[in-house]
């Protein structure tokens, strides 16, 4: 995906679109595994759907803002933008 992000600027730059920020959207135990990914994007764009992780509804927006934070405060998500882009149940 890395590599088709990749691609994505350079034609958007070839056209004269520059600065243009550019995600992947993912899981957020991906997202958090995955240095390279918080590396090649310029949002950090997460689905979150707390009954994949089998967390009970009257703890699930504790357990997304965990999830968040955490995310977040890794070296490679600072300064970057954060969009939940899915959630539900």
């Amino acid at each position: 995906m890395i590599g088709h992000l990749n691609d994505v600027q350079d034609m958007l730059e070839a056209a004269n679109i520059n600065n243009m920020p550019l995600s992947i959207v993912e899981t957020a135990p991906i997202y958090s595994a995955n240095a390279k990914l918080r590396e090649a994007v310029s949002v950090i764009m997460t689905n979150t759907f707390p009954f994949w992780e089998s967390i009970p509804v009257n703890g699930a927006v504790d357990d997304l803002q965990v999830d968040i934070d955490w995310l977040l405060n890794l070296p490679e998500s600072q300064g970057k933008d954060f969009v939940l882009g899915e959630t539900g149940k």
